[in-house]
């Protein structure tokens, strides 16, 4: 069965994601600054959406996000939108890790 879906975190101050393969035991992790990115979006996709107008494909995405939204009106009246000024900088880390 074909489909997509992109669930947030409900907890703001998200530090890490750990993914891990339970039968080899090797995990990647990734972390990210609570204050840059509060939340943490997980995108699914089972064939079932291509922007591109072609074939659906499968992938998964682990996505740190300043809203738990991809909507920038949900955002906006949640008081979780983020703006820049014309010429303004925005700068963050993500670190990635891995173990065996």
């Amino acid at each position: 069965m074909a489909r997509a879906e992109k669930w947030f975190s409900e907890k703001e101050e998200v530090v890490a994601v750990e993914l891990s393969d339970p039968e080899t035991g090797e995990t990647l992790t990734f972390r990210f600054e609570p204050r840059d990115f509060p939340y943490v979006g997980l995108w699914l996709n089972f064939h079932g959406w291509n922007g591109a107008g072609e074939t659906p494909y499968f992938n998964v995405a682990i996505e740190p996000t300043t809203a738990p939204s991809d909507n920038l009106s949900d955002a906006v009246r949640a008081g979780k939108a983020r703006f820049l000024e014309p010429g303004a900088s925005a700068f963050w880390s993500l670190q990635l890790s891995s173990s065996q």
